[in-house]
């Protein structure tokens, strides 16, 4: 009896011992896994070309991109905020303080033009904050009603798992800009 009584609290011990190695392995394999579920975000800098594809090359405008903290406020951006962005005069203090790139075309000029990977202007965005890329131009297209306006600037995120290439081309269209890069829908 004294036999039966060991062998019990033995049994005991090692279901004691199994569960709690168990639990350690399950622990070790959950962390182990977690690292295959969705990646965490990481900003990305990216190549910006930009195609006057789908207009007319008759008036000289610009385009500017610049790097952001949050999309808020120039997702909300309507054809007036665009054209005080372009404004100059006392204007100009708010247009040079967001540090744009700005890409130039002349009447007459189709060309693409390019903010490259490589510029020196995404270590400045990146260091103030930057997770969106905002691209506005001062390039007026004609509404339905006729009126001659700036068109909504395009908000780009610079999260690394929405985009497969480091280029995201935007072309220059009749209605406005066009992003034409396929975005990613965030990893679940």
């Amino acid at each position: 009896m004294g036999q039966a009584e060991n062998f019990g609290s033995g049994s005991v011990g090692r279901t004691i011992t199994k569960t709690v190695f168990c639990a350690l392995v399950l622990a070790l394999g959950v962390t182990t896994l977690g690292g295959c579920g969705p990646s965490s975000a990481k900003v990305g800098r990216y190549t910006v070309s930009v195609s006057p594809t789908g207009v007319a090359a008759d008036q000289a405008y610009d385009v500017d991109i610049f790097g952001v903290a949050s999309e808020g406020e120039f997702a909300g951006w309507g054809p007036s905020e665009v054209a005080g962005h372009f404004a100059g005069g006392s204007m100009q203090a708010a247009r040079d303080g967001r540090k744009p790139v700005t890409l130039h075309w002349e009447v007459g000029d189709s060309s693409t033009k390019q903010l490259l990977v490589s510029d020196p202007m995404w270590d400045t965005w990146i260091d103030r904050g930057a997770w969106y890329l905002v691209i506005a131009s001062n390039r007026e297209f004609v509404t339905g009603q006729g009126a001659r306006q700036p068109a909504r600037p395009i908000v780009l995120p610079l999260d690394k798992r929405r985009w497969k290439t480091n280029v995201l081309t935007i072309a220059v269209e009749g209605s406005g800009l066009q992003l034409t890069t396929r975005k990613e829908p965030l990893p679940e």
